[in-house]
């Protein structure tokens, strides 16, 4: 995968991670609040290792788990 590609799959897990966390702010209820916001996370998660496995952030993140 070419890095402008990866950044545009980078920012379209962006993307996803904001439209979730739009309709947590307007839950039906509580348990659907938590849905959007662990879905929230999981976009963000996914960006964030997108960014490090195709190798297009400036430094990689830190693993605490030595």
């Amino acid at each position: 995968m070419s890095p402008s590609g990866t950044m545009s799959k980078t920012n379209q897990f962006r993307q996803y991670a904001e439209e979730a966390m739009r309709s947590a702010r307007q839950p039906r209820t509580e348990g659907e609040k938590q849905a959007y916001i662990d879905l929230a996370s999981t976009w963000a998660q996914a960006a964030v290792q997108s960014e490090y496995i195709f190798g297009v952030a400036d430094s990689p993140p830190e693993n605490k788990a030595q």
